[in-house]
């Protein structure tokens, strides 16, 4: 790297110091109930789990997993991982048993923090023998060895501000499988903080951005963009309830950020044309005062009123989806990238939006298109390597 960033274990104490009775947390706790969690007091939690895990015997460079559905403790874990000198997996809602077995046996992970997720049951069946599980504070999370309040309330905070060596190894990012076994991305604390740092300074993010968390938190763009631009710009994150109450939480909500792939916007579309067929909402909108008086309604209906940037990725967004949110007042952008790259690639900037375009490279990303047609990628952001596997990282790092 030519020039180094604060890592996110660097950012998280940064905010913990500076504003540490800012909510940086929001759990759901029923329908429009909220638990707000402070930085001082996501602080002093991190801090004492990171001393139980330690005082568990784990290692330092140990892999802890965690299987959860997206939560206030699912981050606290992740940071918790992190000051104690531990790396961090995450494990994907809905994998198999086998699938769940051969990450944690592939990464030597040796502890999984257990929370409520879909397809709990196969996944505690995956666990390996002689890991250890704690049991995240939820009433439906899966029973562990050990219980996170316990563990809170036994162990007195780390003191200090433990920081991990920037080339060293972050998260391990395991992929999907589809033409194999899955295989572990490994991401190093400098690419986190390369692509945290810049891509804040890119979008232009201040502190009082409010981001809502509802794809896995596994995935590296929803750990990247939501938890990721957190802590570089210290926004606060609202988790999702239950899928069945999306729509209702993202009108609760009301981000100024929001990220989706393109089967979430297609239904949130479908949602107001449920209630305003297409042909009488075309009439509408093409009046101009009543037009915008309707755009607006529609966008405080959604929850998307206070939205200064939205964001698609992980497919191609329809033209005519893209063309259809922007009459309503809402301009997606589009943006591309890999687990391999920390989803740090290519993204259509403010006030640049061109529908079928994925924008310009990110700063400090270099691209261009092989021979074969292949997109290559090169910036620090690049991840070190597939885990415990030299010939597919030689094969896919040019």
């Amino acid at each position: 790297m030519t020039q180094q960033y604060s890592t996110p274990t660097e950012r998280f104490y940064h905010w913990e110091r500076t504003a540490p009775d800012k909510v940086y947390l929001r759990q759901p706790e029923g329908p429009g109930q909220y638990r707000d969690f402070t930085w001082a007091e996501v602080g002093n939690m991190v801090r004492r789990m990171a001393a139980a895990l330690q005082s568990l015997g784990l290692q330092p460079c140990d892999k802890i997993a965690i299987a959860a559905r997206n939560s206030a403790h699912w981050v606290i874990a992740d940071q918790a991982i992190t000051a104690g000198g531990f790396v961090s997996v995450g494990i994907y809602p809905k994998q198999a048993p086998d699938s769940v077995r051969y990450v944690l046996e592939h990464s030597e992970t040796k502890a999984v923090f257990l929370g409520p997720i879909l397809g709990q049951e196969g996944i505690v069946e995956g666990i390996p023998d002689g890991v250890t599980t704690i049991r995240l504070p939820y009433p439906d999370a899966p029973a562990a060895q050990h219980e996170w309040d316990d563990l809170i309330k036994s162990n007195e905070p780390l003191e200090g501000e433990p920081r991990p060596e920037p080339d060293s190894l972050w998260t391990l990012v395991y992929t999907s499988g589809t033409t194999g076994l899955p295989k572990g991305v490994a991401l190093s604390h400098a690419a986190s903080a390369f692509g945290g740092h810049n891509a804040v300074q890119a979008f232009d993010m201040q502190p009082d951005e409010v981001f809502f968390s509802y794809l896995p938190l596994a995935h590296i763009a929803e750990r990247g963009i939501v938890e990721g631009m957190s802590l570089y710009c210290g926004g606060t994150i609202s988790f999702i309830e239950s899928i069945d109450r999306f729509a209702e939480q993202l009108g609760e909500v009301a981000p100024t950020r929001f990220f989706a792939v393109p089967v979430v916007w297609n239904k949130l579309r479908a949602g107001v044309l449920s209630k305003m067929p297409q042909a009488k909402l075309d009439r509408l909108l093409r009046v101009p005062l009543l037009g915008k008086f309707i755009a607006g309604r529609i966008r405080q209906k959604l929850g998307m009123h206070r939205v200064r940037q939205a964001i698609s990725g992980a497919a191609p967004l329809p033209l005519e989806l893209q063309k259809w949110f922007s009459r309503i007042g809402i301009d997606i952008l589009q943006g591309y990238g890999m687990s391999e790259n920390l989803a740090y690639a290519t993204a259509t900037r403010p006030g640049q939006m061109k529908t079928g375009s994925v924008g310009q490279a990110l700063p400090g990303c270099e691209i261009r298109i092989d021979e074969k047609g292949e997109i290559l990628t090169r910036g620090p952001a690049t991840m070190m390597g597939y885990y415990k596997a030299p010939e597919k990282t030689q094969e896919t790092i040019v």
